[in-house]
């Protein structure tokens, strides 16, 4: 099983498009236009946990902190270089989708006066184990009838529940059964509240108990199937179907 799952996690893993690589030259002149300031890809595209459809990231690092108003300039610059919508979003400039995609793009700021967004720590993801784990979960949550998971939170999960033994596959299996049983709102924040950047939403508390029990109840029905395979699995496409059995009808 080990041996297909990490295949078929390496085949749903995002990787950058020629219009990704255009887009992001796009970026970095307007960034350093505008704000003489370096753009780096940030989130799950740095960690080689994102996969295919998932948000892209990119963080800017200035000497200065950036200004609300420059942000702003800066999303105007964007919305009209490269003709997708911008909204300021909190701490991030947020860029809609495009025409055929359902993936959007969050600008941070690793110095800012409105809040910082550091780049994120990759070390935490060299363990292949983790990535293939993570890229999993990911699938899982959104492959349909489950409440929505930031990037985030996922990836916290797996580093917070990772005992450094066995495959990725393990550890996946791990989170599933933590989550199966069902873990509590107390289980999640202990683990998620020191990874919130800027900070912990309060109103995220208030949702973790509906969210929770209709992600538990997935799981238990994931470990079931898997329990009764009357036999092993033998390619990357059985894992598909494992995790999500709707694919295709």
């Amino acid at each position: 099983m080990s041996g297909y799952f990490e295949q078929w996690a390496n085949q749903i893993r995002w990787s950058e498009s020629s219009e990704d690589r255009a887009e992001m030259g796009e970026l970095t002149k307007l960034v350093q236009s505008t704000l003489k300031g370096q753009i780096h890809r940030a989130g799950s595209q740095s960690k080689s946990t994102a996969i295919e459809g998932s948000d892209l990231d990119v963080c800017i690092v200035t000497n200065d902190p950036v200004t609300k108003g420059q942000r702003r300039e800066l999303a105007e610059q964007i919305s009209i270089n490269l003709q997708r919508p911008t909204e300021i979003k909190s701490h991030v400039i947020r860029v809609g989708p495009r025409a055929h995609s359902k993936a959007k793009l969050d600008i941070a700021f690793a110095n800012a006066e409105f809040g910082n967004r550091p780049l994120p720590d990759k070390t935490e993801f060299k363990d292949p184990r983790r990535q293939h784990a993570a890229r999993a979960l990911k699938y899982w949550l959104r492959s349909g009838g489950m409440p929505y998971v930031g990037g985030w939170a996922i990836e916290g999960l797996v580093v917070g529940l990772d005992d450094a033994k066995g495959t990725g596959y393990d550890l996946f299996r791990k989170i599933l059964e933590w989550l199966a049983r069902p873990c509590s709102p107390n289980d999640i924040e202990s683990i998620l509240k020191p990874r919130a950047l800027p900070k912990w939403n309060s109103d995220w508390s208030k949702k973790l108990p509906g969210q929770i029990q209709a992600i538990a109840n997935q799981a238990k029905n994931r470990l079931v199937a898997l329990k009764a395979r009357s036999t092993p699995m033998s390619s990357a496409a059985d894992v598909e179907e494992w995790l999500n059995p709707k694919r295709g009808q």
